[in-house]
């Protein structure tokens, strides 16, 4: 499997959202604020809108630094709760998301 890496400055085409359209593209370097408003991803490669001058894709090769920046937004809480209590919060983590778990210190 042959994937190729984009390059800043590489020319593209993709359809723009704010254009709506199929716009000519140009690569740079953006921070790139988060979908849900939390944080944002600084200095990833993602295609810019040559008409708006917004961000109309990402390369894949973008996503481990997504990842990363969106572990770094994830705050750690401390709380001292009954015993019972980290069992059902493990147990609703797992119905969740069964690769889901709470991390106890002590």
């Amino acid at each position: 499997m042959n994937k190729k890496l984009s390059e800043e400055g590489e020319k593209s085409k993709a359809i723009c959202q704010s254009c709506k359209q199929i716009v000519s593209t140009t690569f740079a370097r953006r921070d790139v604020p988060f979908s849900d408003g939390i944080g944002e991803v600084k200095d990833i490669l993602v295609s810019v809108c040559d008409l708006c001058d917004r961000v109309v894709a990402i390369p894949a090769q973008s996503t481990p630094a997504i990842r990363e920046a969106r572990l770094k937004e994830v705050k750690s809480i401390e709380a001292q709760l009954p015993a019972a209590f980290p069992d059902m919060l493990d147990l609703a983590a797992h119905t969740i998301d069964s690769a889901s778990s709470t991390v106890r210190r002590t």
